[in-house]
């Protein structure tokens, strides 16, 4: 029978606002307005001179030598008390782990090596709801004795008055919790629970508040509970990658928005949605309220904005007609400029494109044959009449919403080369109103076409599409694309309805979304959000933690673990434009017939938005061997051919 149920305090019980010690000092020097480096450095310094001198002594460092080297050790002493109490929090399941093994009739015992006084250990146990009166606590500062030689777990039976083999003692490091309570012959169990997972090592290389995002990625995922492998896969990369990187990009654009002293943030649907989300929480967090900054979304689609935008003298060329996709069709070419292919049937004809040919996919020799006829006298008048009677209504539209409003507004966008931004400054100006918006992306993928709007503001820009967000490759675009999926559907067209104009959605359930796990991984974004800490003396919230983000990013898009390639590689990206979308999945693993498929085209076959790291861990290591060796021998028989 277990007489005394043993608890380690920290990670076991009890976890910091951040994952490490480390983090807790690069907060302190904040809080001390000190420079990071110098006081981190300094305070580590410190503590290992104080165990050695400890050490040499025969006992255990105290938090008062520690600070004793640092100069001014009562403020310093009492300002990293104080940190660490808003910092600490009752890990999830701690309050039930310990009241569980007083229903069974065991004493409950807290047991940690830290230079923290006793007194303040008892304290916070006591606030956070896991210590009762009858309980023991022994920490290594006051017993003066520690875990590694297993003498504070014979002070702990003698304590107790009970045998070691009546003890369990429970706690995350496996040397001091698990191996030295067995050498002293104590039962024991490894709780790994709190332990970091590898998003929250990299956001924790990063500035105070990417140390911040760390321990709200943390606790955002053991607060949240699932259900098998796949709802885990969900939780541990919406928190550790998805969330840190979304917030990092608000906090970024909230700040920026302040400076220019804008009145309006308008956040483009549909991935303005968890945009705005995060921005509502956090922006009390850094003194921003409505009354400063309002924050408001607004349907956007390109389908629905890029036509009256051409009537507003936008897209002269028409070039964002010509976007391709994998299953783009005469028919939905021309749907996007408002026109049906009966209305230009004769034309198409003309061109070789007969009535049969209308929904056949483009190659790329289509789409050159098709750029004179759209340019044709006819074609274009006709596009211009459909732009013209959308122009009006999608006026009409911004004007009740309140964005003609003479004031400083932007527009909040995830990824993109300014196209949306570009339409509405287009349509703002014909009206007359001077309340052009400023445009705030996540990443600016720079085409090299000069844009008619006011200069952009961009988290992160790259040189192209291929270049990416910090070095990553083009399809970072569609795991952040990913990341921001909205409930509903996109935006068609504006229509009147009781006197008003009103957005026209393709569906109001965005189904399939939904059913792969949106409101889990929303749930996910907002528990993460209120972990965070934001306190404006210790956290810098201007910190940039871009790279810290990235890294946390790239990890888990270029290595992903076998259940997340599965859970996030069944994300139905759509692909297309309005009502003409279809869903494909991210990743799927391959079998043998791509195999022989490589062997007929010499390369792998997959929609443009195919995530390669998701398939490769989805297809066993003999079938991608196989594909790369049918690649190569193909490349080989061309070369021949041609020679």
């Amino acid at each position: 029978m277990t007489r005394v149920a043993s608890f380690d305090v920290f990670d076991t019980v009890l976890a910091r606002r951040v994952v490490t010690p480390e983090a807790v000092f690069h907060l302190l020097a904040n809080r001390l307005g000190r420079d990071a480096a110098e006081f981190v450095g300094a305070r580590k310094a410190a503590e290992l001179h104080a165990w050695q001198t400890a050490k040499a002594a025969g006992g255990e460092v105290r938090l008062e030598d520690i600070h004793a080297q640092l100069g001014d050790p009562e403020r310093t002493m009492n300002a990293e008390l104080a940190l660490e109490r808003e910092l600490l929090t009752r890990l999830p399941g701690a309050q039930e782990r310990t009241r569980a093994a007083r229903g069974n009739g065991a004493r409950v015992a807290f047991v940690s090596d830290t230079p923290l006084p006793v007194a303040f250990v008892r304290e916070v146990l006591r606030e956070q709801g896991v210590l009762e009166e009858q309980d023991l606590v022994l920490v290594s500062s006051d017993c003066q004795v520690n875990k590694a030689d297993g003498e504070i777990y014979r002070q702990l039976c003698a304590l107790a008055n009970v045998r070691a083999t009546d003890v369990v003692h429970e706690g995350d490091n496996l040397a001091l919790d698990v191996e030295a309570a067995r050498g002293a012959g104590c039962n024991a169990r490894l709780f790994e629970d709190a332990h970091r997972n590898r998003y929250e090592e990299a956001l924790d290389q990063g500035p105070s508040l990417a140390r911040a995002f760390a321990g709200a990625s943390r606790l955002a995922r053991l607060s949240t509970p699932a259900t098998g492998n796949r709802e885990r896969a969900l939780r541990d990369v919406t928190t550790g990658v998805v969330a840190p990187l979304l917030a990092g990009y608000v906090l970024w654009v909230l700040q920026r928005a302040r400076d220019d002293r804008l009145r309006t943030l308008w956040f483009l649907g549909r991935d303005g949605q968890v945009l705005l989300d995060i921005a509502r929480t956090l922006a009390p967090r850094i003194g921003i309220d409505e009354d400063t900054l309002r924050l408001r979304y607004l349907h956007a689609s390109r389908q629905a904005w890029n036509l009256p935008a051409f009537a507003a003298g936008a897209h002269g060329e028409l070039n964002w007609i010509w976007d391709r996709t994998d299953d783009l069709t005469p028919r939905k070419l021309f749907a996007r400029v408002g026109l049906t292919a009966e209305e230009i049937g004769p034309e198409l004809r003309s061109h070789g494109y007969g009535d049969e040919a209308w929904d056949r996919a483009l190659t790329p020799n289509d789409l050159r044959d098709l750029r004179p006829l759209v340019a044709t006298t006819g074609v274009r008048a006709r596009v211009e009449l459909a732009a013209s009677a959308r122009l009006a209504l999608f006026q009409r539209h911004l004007d009740e919403v309140g964005l003609l409003a003479d004031e400083a507004s932007g527009v909040v966008e995830l990824t993109g080369h300014g196209n949306l931004q570009e339409s509405l400054a287009a349509v703002v100006r014909a009206t007359g109103s001077s309340s052009e918006p400023i445009g705030f992306y996540l990443a600016l993928l720079n085409d090299g076409r000069e844009r008619a709007m006011t200069t952009p503001r961009a988290w992160h820009e790259s040189d192209g599409v291929g270049t990416g967000l910090l070095g990553m490759g083009g399809t970072a675009v569609v795991a952040i694309e990913a990341f921001a999926a909205a409930d509903h559907g996109t935006l068609v067209e504006y229509a009147e309805q009781d006197g008003r104009v009103v957005p026209v959605l393709a569906a109001e359930r965005n189904a399939a979304v939904i059913e792969w796990g949106l409101p889990f991984a929303r749930r996910c974004v907002a528990s993460f959000c209120r972990e965070l800490i934001l306190a404006a003396d210790a956290v810098d919230a201007r910190d940039d933690v871009r790279e810290a983000t990235a890294t946390a990013l790239r990890a888990f898009w270029d290595a992903p673990t076998e259940a997340e390639a599965r859970a996030w590689g069944a994300f139905p990206w759509e692909d297309g434009f309005g009502r003409e979308t279809r869903h494909l999945e991210l990743a799927r693993g391959r079998d043998w017939s791509a195999v022989l498929g490589a062997l007929w085209r010499g390369e792998l076959a997959g929609h443009r938005a195919a995530w390669a790291g998701g398939e490769r861990e989805l297809t066993s290591p003999a079938v991608r061997r196989c594909v790369e060796l049918a690649v190569r021998a193909r490349s080989s028989v061309r070369r021949v051919v041609r020679g």
